[in-house]
């Protein structure tokens, strides 16, 4: 029987637009098993360009709001099927 995995990484990159108008964002997560039955989910994320700075301005900042969203969707649904 092999070894559960103890953690992962999942990246991703995606740009639109050329020279000024150049939006680029990179997102990565780190996936552990901790004891207990546990798992810790780590995000970080960069984003480049004038419209990311736009965002990055707004209150509240809705690509934290959406984050936040994702992961207790995330935490929901684990919960929901353990």
């Amino acid at each position: 029987m092999n070894e559960p995995t103890k953690e992962a990484r999942l990246a991703w990159k995606s740009w639109q637009g050329e020279g000024e108008d150049r939006f680029e964002v990179h997102h990565a997560w780190l996936i552990e098993n901790l004891e207990g039955g546990r798992v810790r989910l780590l995000t970080q994320e960069t984003q480049n360009g004038k419209a990311a700075r736009d965002l990055a301005k707004q209150r509240p900042n809705p690509m934290i709001a959406g984050h936040q969203e994702w992961l207790e969707g995330l935490r929901d649904f684990a919960l929901a099927h353990s």
